[in-house]
């Protein structure tokens, strides 16, 4: 059995950024940095990761609330895709293409939306 799947929880690097794509679905993207730390002897370490974060239709317009510094727990599928740069070079980009979001208030309910209950009728 295989699956594509994906759960992380850290903070929104930036407020969200709406936009249609070309074929005017709406289109939601955010930066999430996840961040660890241990120690090492008596010394704190960390070391932050950065995901690029996608999502559609009615779950994009849900996401498009979140700003920077969002506590955020998003659950999806990993997608790589190819492109142009801006120097015509061919590159590749690894994203996640978000399915739910779990929005994290410290001290209130967690508010919840997914990529079924965000779709439009």
């Amino acid at each position: 059995m295989n699956r594509n799947y994906i759960e992380i929880m850290g903070h929104a690097g930036a407020d969200a950024d709406v936009k249609d794509t070309q074929s005017g679905r709406p289109m939601t993207t955010l930066s999430i940095a996840v961040t660890e730390s241990w120690r090492d002897g008596n010394e704190k370490k960390e070391r932050t990761e950065w995901f690029r974060v996608v999502a559609f239709d009615g779950l994009a317009k849900y996401a498009a609330g979140f700003r920077k510094g969002n506590s955020i727990m998003v659950v999806g599928k990993l997608r790589t895709r190819e492109y142009e740069d801006k120097d015509g070079r061919k590159a590749t980009s690894v994203e996640i293409v978000a399915n739910a979001f779990y929005s994290l208030i410290p001290g209130q309910r967690a508010d919840t939306q997914t990529a079924q209950e965000g779709a439009e009728s």
